[in-house]
C-alpha cells in the first residue's frame, strides 16, 4: 500500500512541477508578446510623425 502512495505522490509532485513550468512559459511568452506589441506600436508612432509634416 504504502509504495503506491510514493508512486502516486510522485507522479503528482511531476505533473505539478510540469504544469507549474508550463504557468511560467506562458508568462513569459505574454510578457514577450506585450512588450512585442508595444515597441511595434512605438516604431508606427515614429514612423507616422517621421511623415507627417510638423504642426
Amino acid at each position: 500500500m504504502l509504495p503506491d502512495l510514493v508512486h502516486i505522490f510522485k507522479e503528482l509532485m511531476s505533473y505539478i512541477t510540469i504544469s507549474f513550468q508550463l504557468h511560467v512559459l506562458n508568462l513569459k511568452l505574454y510578457c514577450v508578446q506585450g512588450v512585442t506589441v508595444r515597441l511595434q506600436r512605438v516604431a508606427t508612432l515614429l514612423c507616422v510623425s517621421e511623415v507627417l509634416p510638423d504642426n
